[in-house]
C-alpha cells in the first residue's frame, strides 16, 4: 500500500490509516486509493470512502486551524507596528508643532 504497517511511520497529509479486514494490521495508504493488497496476508483491501472522506475533513480542519493561527499572529504583528508608526508621527508632528509655535511670529 501507500506506506506500512502501523507504528512503521508517521500519519502523512493526504494519507489515510486503514485496517486490514482479514490480519487486522494497519496500513498507511494515500488519500484515492480505493483498494490494495495487504502485503501481510496478501487480502485484497477495500478503503471505505467515508473513512478517507473524514480524514480529509479532519485534515482540512487542522489546516484551517493553523492557518486562522498564523494569520492572526501576522495581524498581531501588523497591529503592534502600525501604532508604532502611528506614536512615532505623533511624536514628530507634536515636535514640529512645538518647533512652529516657537518661532517669533515675524507677521506682527
Amino acid at each position: 500500500p501507500g506506506g506500512g504497517a502501523e507504528g512503521s511511520g508517521g500519519d502523512g497529509a493526504g494519507s489515510a490509516r486503514i485496517k486490514c479486514q482479514n490480519c487486522g494490521l494497519i496500513w498507511q495508504v494515500a488519500c484515492g486509493t480505493t483498494a490494495f493488497v495487504c502485503s501481510s496476508c496478501g487480502a485484497r483491501v477495500l478503503v471505505a470512502l467515508a473513512a478517507v472522506s473524514e480524514l480529509a475533513s479532519q485534515q482540512v480542519g487542522h489546516h484551517l486551524a493553523a492557518a486562522r493561527r498564523d494569520l492572526t499572529a501576522i495581524l498581531e504583528e501588523q497591529v503592534a507596528v502600525t501604532q508604532s508608526l502611528w506614536d512615532e508621527v505623533e511624536e514628530e508632528l507634536g515636535l514640529a508643532q512645538a518647533m512652529l509655535e516657537s518661532q517669533p511670529d515675524s507677521g506682527a
